[in-house]
């Protein structure tokens, strides 16, 4: 039901006053600016417009367009301010163009309202923006927006109706309904924003049925209408016209394309011919530089073969001197290492009986203990361990495990894999480190189980830096990482996830891991692994 009141007597005298008024507006639009103008449409709902009218709006307004840019639902947003108040935004495939095409947005581009009325329907209150654009660039141009009259058929919509949409004034849509009235019966019209895919803009339009419910009128006879009327065929026709002349276009094309392909062909064929002269020519000339440069490169071949026998006489001279050289410094170093070893050897004789000595006089009564000289033989031995730690620096580890192994004979069991991975350890450089760990297991630790001490005393003799009483959880639950620290023991596998470190870096000749077990049954510590880190997930 149409609206009732002082409100719609004002707004359908505004209608009709509307006119004159757009004129104007337009007139001064056009004497104030160049280029293109765009026009559009905003809606409000009728009891919005009785709070606009008693604001004073009124056709002729300036209002300002400010392209938003944190707004978060369209980063084109353009807002509509009249009087410094937001009233709303233009349409969206409106705003995309505007933002893309006139950078003057961001500053702000002020338009002019030139229509306030109802809608058609009388459903709601439309304000219609004059959008004058400077300097207009070839996408404005092309979508037209203000252009006097164009139309199309919507084919979208369904089979039961026949619509329309237009771009034109509201004056030529109401004529146009009249002209369709004898032919179909309008059931619906009026602004619409509809926007084909293409980017045109239709604000208008037209729904048609059948008269007195008949079938829908043909196409061709609504056309055939329009054109009588307005003198312009539907964007259809006009795109079917064009592509006709683009056919013929590109059939002209297609035969000048034709002979200019012949002409290549004859162009080609001239350029193989004259390609094949002058390779000939180079042919001959290439045949004659070849042979002068192969008599040069005899020439020089033979010189360097001259000179690379030269070279070889010299370095085979130099190598036999470098050869007699390296014989004279390896008799010496033997020398060296024979007295080195005379009394290391003799050392280690001396310091295997003292220790049978003591083990036998640890196990006498006290009257026997009391004749043992404990102050001298304490500090020899501890002269002797210090003599084998400084020249264990030049051992390697299996012979770090070997060396202690004959010293304290019956505390270690070296097993295989302890050997193999000792010996791919050969390049570690901190052996003194690794003597004193193995003297202390066969030792000082050997004798804290023996006496049966509990295994995590361990740390008194080691320190908890050096001894490591097992895995972390994660490499102890891994199947690489416990297969790694599993070992062969009299016919069974053992678990070995005690250990000493010695070094943390990631180096082969500078870090050391040894995994141990103590076997309580033959009072002997179990040594299955002397060399790299083992295997650790992630590493």
């Amino acid at each position: 039901m149409a609206p009732r009141g002082a409100l719609f007597q004002h707004l359908a005298d505004l209608e009709q006053a509307a006119s004159r008024e757009r004129q104007l507006a337009r007139q001064r639009l056009r004497q104030k600016r160049s280029g293109e103008i765009l026009t559009t449409y905003m809606a409000f709902p009728l009891n919005a417009a009785k709070e606009r009218m008693a604001e004073g709006m009124a056709i002729g307004d300036a209002v300002q367009l400010v392209h938003v840019t944190t707004n978060q639902y369209d980063a084109n947003a353009i807002e509509v301010r009249w009087r410094d108040q937001w009233i709303g935004f233009i349409p969206r495939y409106l705003a995309a163009l505007l933002v893309a095409e006139v950078p003057e947005l961001a500053t702000g581009v002020e338009a002019v309202i030139t229509e306030l009325a109802t809608t058609t329907e009388r459903d709601a209150f439309r304000l219609q923006l004059s959008i004058p654009i400077e300097q207009a660039s070839e996408a404005v141009r092309k979508l037209a927006i203000n252009a006097d009259f164009s139309w199309d058929f919507d084919r979208d919509r369904g089979d039961d109706k026949l619509r329309l949409v237009l771009r034109c004034s509201e004056k030529s849509l109401r004529d146009l309904c009249e002209v369709l009235k004898p032919v179909a019966t309008i059931s619906k019209s009026g602004y619409s924003y509809y926007p084909l895919e293409d980017g045109r803009s239709f604000p208008w339009y037209v729904s048609l049925t059948g008269l007195d419910d008949g079938p829908l009128p043909q196409e061709s006879l609504i056309e055939a209408q329009i054109r009588q009327a307005f003198a312009v065929a539907s964007e259809s026709t006009l795109q079917a016209e064009r592509e006709r002349n683009f056919e013929q276009q590109s059939t002209r094309l297609a035969e000048i394309s034709e002979r200019l392909q012949e002409s290549r062909l004859t162009e080609q064929k001239l350029q193989r011919e004259v390609s094949k002269t002058r390779q000939e020519l180079d042919r001959r000339r290439s045949n004659s530089i070849r042979r002068r440069e192969e008599i040069e490169q005899q020439v020089d071949a033979a010189e360097r073969e001259r000179q690379e026998l030269q070279e070889e006489l010299s370095l085979a001279s130099q190598l036999l001197d470098l050869a007699d050289k390296a014989q004279a410094t390896a008799l010496l170093e033997k020398e060296e290492l024979e007295a080195t070893y005379a009394p290391l050897e003799n050392e280690v004789l001396y310091l295997r009986s003292l220790v049978s000595q003591r083990q036998a006089w640890g196990s006498a009564s006290s009257e026997r203990a009391a004749l043992l000289p404990d102050n001298q033989a304490d500090a020899l031995l501890q002269r002797l361990v210090q003599d084998l730690r400084d020249g264990a620096a030049r051992q390697t580890p299996r012979q770090i495990l070997e060396l202690v192994d004959r010293l304290v004979p019956g505390s270690l069991v070296l097993l295989p894999s302890a050997l193999k991975s000792a010996d791919e350890a050969s390049g570690f450089e901190h052996c003194e480190k690794l003597f004193d760990q193995v003297w202390k297991l066969a030792t000082d630790y050997r004798q804290l189980r023996m006496e049966g001490g509990p295994d995590k005393l361990a740390a008194q003799v080691f320190g908890t830096t050096a001894w490591a009483a097992k895995e972390s959880t994660t490499t102890a639950n891994n199947a690489a990482g416990k297969a790694e620290r599993t070992f062969d023991y009299k016919g069974e596998p053992l678990l070995m996830l005690q250990h000493l470190k010695i070094g943390v870096k990631d180096s082969a000749n500078r870090t050391l891991r040894l995994h141990f077990e103590w076997d309580g049954d033959d009072g002997v510590v179990v040594i299955g692994h002397c060399g790299r880190h083992l295997y650790v997930e992630g590493h």
